[in-house]
C-alpha cells in the first residue's frame, strides 16, 4: 500500500510540473519583452545602428567595418556618406 501512494504521489507531482510549467512561462516572457522594449524607448543612448535619414557616426558593415558620419538613403537603406 505504501508503494502505491508514493507512485502517486510522484506521479500527481510530475503531472502538475507539466501543467504549471507551460502556463507560467507565458505571461512572464511577455511581461519580460514589454520591460526590454520600454527600457529601450527610455535609453539616453541612441543606436545609429540600422535605417536612419540623419547622419549620424557609427560603423557600417560593407565599408569593411570602417566607423564614419553616414546616413541611409532609398528604400534598400543604402549606407552614403554625409
Amino acid at each position: 500500500m505504501t508503494k502505491l501512494a508514493l507512485l502517486a504521489a510522484i506521479s500527481g507531482a510530475l503531472a502538475l510540473a507539466f501543467v504549471t510549467g507551460n502556463g507560467a512561462t507565458a505571461p512572464l516572457s511577455e511581461g519580460v519583452k514589454s520591460t526590454l522594449v520600454a527600457a529601450g524607448a527610455t535609453s539616453l543612448i541612441e543606436p545609429a545602428h540600422g535605417c536612419h535619414r540623419a547622419c549620424r557616426f557609427g560603423r557600417v558593415g560593407s565599408w569593411g567595418g570602417a566607423a564614419r558620419l553616414h546616413r541611409h538613403v532609398g528604400p534598400a537603406c543604402r549606407p552614403v556618406r554625409c
